[in-house]
């Protein structure tokens, strides 16, 4: 299949490269590579590119993009009076539970179902082998804007009108849904308050969904009706509220407790089962992120297996190995290169497979590695530790760090376009990768992440790990003998532990923290190390010191605290422990930490150099 793209932000004119039935790009960050995918997404959805063709698009993450574009286009589909297409469509992970729920439900020898069984999540009939354990639960309502408008549909018809909302897929789909879910005798008289409703496989094939007839569709693809009547259901957050999907299997097992690699084979799974077709086109960004490298081959397998095309983006010399180099594009630039330009792709593969081969050679001879954002992170930590711990305990402290070898990889995360830590976890898989079969002394990994704007729920507050960690990173290092586990600062970065009364009041910072827009309560105090926030006298505006056996199990994080902007963070303590233009200066810092009573550091500092000291006994 030949493509005509148009101009991308990257590369200013048009171009062609061929389709193959499974094909990748690859190239450096930034390079373009997910542009062309979008290039290709946007053309379907203005029909002004395989038109022939239904495309589904996925990405490991949250695309600003993709949820700009595509949330416009539904917006124009909610207005026409055919219903709901999906025939070009793009799926995050909010869509998740309903996707690998009516994969596991409505195809029983699918790729969901079989993973699901070969993992013991599942527990199947024994006269027609239907999913009878899993559950998809989510908010459901019925407001009185559509009441309203049913109401009017039936005057309509009494008036001898037949094309109206009563005689649409949908709302006959939807007065059966409620039938089997909610209420046989629900006439759409009156709204139905919002509710959590359960949904298994005896309503799904007890309920009478009806096909879309779309004008103007896609010649010979065809959807599933249950599958295009709750995306419908769910795509304007009415009748049912999509961030209120949950999904659970075998013995109450959430998908949220599966690991991410787990999850991300059964979303990938899900849009195989439920989409594949000889007419579909599937654009996968990065679906190999988080799968151990022993799941990559089954991942690639099925997709090469389908029978539609797909064309996917991955760093992973791992995935190349699987797709063929023969289903390769170099893209620089913008610019899908010709095949022709090979050597390019050779430098990208010799540029891949040293990830770096001897880096990971040296980082193996450490039993312990500790990966930061930054190696200013290390520097800052280390520091804090030793002024906390006391100056006595320097030889003792610096010798045990001097064991560790500390990497910096920036977490690459914020709520809109990644997974937390997802490149903390990317080395982490090219590191366990490395090392399978080899002779090395790496027992422990710890990766260290900014908090950024991670809730707070997300992380243990005792050991600092991020919760459900444990089997995001089991699922990378498999059965090596590494260990390795996510930690999270409770603060949004490293550097927001450099606050201090004492050390800010000295420099006359202290009132740029200390003002009106922090609250009283979150203020730093003299010999208090910010962890928890204060009491605060209402009337008088007082603050007075917090003392533990005051409010027992009672303390509050100091949120506010911990969640001051980067940027006012470093407005204040950059001008005092860097130089200009050089970045970190260690002996500026150092002064500045010096300042700082031992008493007025955070706890977060110990736990974090207690566990690191545990795993170098």
């Amino acid at each position: 299949m030949e493509l005509t793209l148009s101009a991308n932000h990257l590369h200013p004119v048009a171009q062609s490269f061929k389709l193959n039935k499974f094909s990748a790009l690859i190239g450096e960050n930034g390079c373009g590579k997910s542009s062309i995918l979008q290039t290709i997404f946007e053309a379907r959805m203005d029909e002004e590119m395989l038109t022939e063709c239904k495309v589904v698009c996925f990405s490991s993450g949250h695309n600003e993009r993709y949820s700009r574009t595509f949330s416009s286009y539904l917006k124009k589909a909610r207005k026409s009076k055919t219903g709901l297409s999906l025939h070009c469509f793009y799926y995050d992970k909010t869509w998740s539970p309903l996707l690998i729920f009516l994969a596991s439900v409505l195809k029983k020898q699918g790729k969901v179902r079989e993973l699901l069984r070969s993992l013991g999540h599942v527990q199947e009939s024994d006269d027609l082998g239907d999913d009878i354990s899993s559950v998809l639960s989510c908010s459901f309502r019925i407001d009185r804007p559509f009441v309203h408008k049913v109401k009017a549909a039936l005057k309509q018809e009494e008036t001898g009108a037949q094309d109206t909302i009563r005689t649409t897929p949908f709302f006959r789909s939807l007065s059966s849904f409620i039938a089997n879910v909610i209420d046989k005798d629900y006439e759409f008289e009156d709204i139905i308050s919002k509710q959590i409703i359960t949904v298994t496989s005896k309503e799904i094939f007890n309920t009478s969904f009806e096909s879309a007839h779309i004008e103007g569709g896609t010649n010979g693809i065809s959807d599933d009706p249950a599958v295009t009547f709750l995306t419908q259901a769910i795509d304007a957050n009415n009748p049912i509220t999509k961030t209120s999907l949950h999904l659970s299997f075998c013995n109450g097992l959430s998908l949220d407790e599966v690991s991410d690699g787990e999850y991300q084979l059964l979303f990938v799974y899900s849009l195989l089962d439920l989409f594949d077709d000889e007419n579909t086109l599937f654009l996968f960004d990065e679906a190999d992120s988080h799968l151990h490298f022993r799941n990559i081959s089954k991942l690639w397998a099925s997709v090469a297996n389908a029978k539609g095309k797909a064309l996917s983006t991955t760093h992973l010399l791992d995935s190349i190995s699987e797709i063929g180099v023969e289903n390769i594009h170099i893209i620089k630039q913008g610019r899908i290169l010709p095949s022709t330009e090979r050597k390019e792709l050779q430098a990208r593969l010799e540029q891949l497979s040293n990830i770096n081969r001897a880096k990971l050679k040296a980082y193996a001879l450490h039993e312990l590695i500790v990966l930061m954002d930054n190696e200013n992170d290390w520097e800052i930590f280390t520091r804090l530790a030793i002024r906390k711990l006391g100056q006595e305990k320097y030889e003792e402290i610096s010798s045990q760090l001097r064991k560790i070898c500390c990497i910096s990889i920036e977490s690459g995360w914020n709520s809109h376009t990644s997974s937390f830590a997802e490149k903390k976890l990317k080395w982490l898989e090219s590191f366990v990768s490395y090392i399978d079969g080899s002779n090395h002394k790496a027992k422990n990994v710890c990766l260290i992440c900014d908090r950024d704007s991670l809730p707070l729920a997300s992380i243990d507050n005792e050991s600092l790990q991020l919760n459900g960690g444990k089997g995001i990173t089991s699922s990378i290092v498999g059965k090596s003998k590494i260990n390795a586990q996510i930690f999270v600062w409770r603060r949004r970065e490293v550097k927001h532990y450099l606050l201090s009364y004492t050390a800010l009041k000295h420099h006359q910072l202290l009132k740029s923290v200390n003002n009106d827009s922090l609250g009283l309560a979150c203020h730093l105090h003299k010999n208090m190390n910010g962890d928890y926030q204060c009491l605060v006298d209402e009337e008088t505006g007082n603050k007075a010191p917090l003392a533990t056996q005051h409010l027992g199990e009672n303390l509050d994080f100091n949120e506010g605290l911990g969640q001051l902007s980067s940027e006012k963070v470093k407005s204040i303590l950059d001008p005092l422990i860097n130089i200009d233009g050089n970045g970190l200066d260690f002996a500026k810092l150092q002064a500045y930490i010096d300042l700082i009573p031992p008493d007025e550091i955070s706890e977060d500092i110990t736990k974090m150099y207690q566990f690191i000291k545990e795993k170098l006994r």
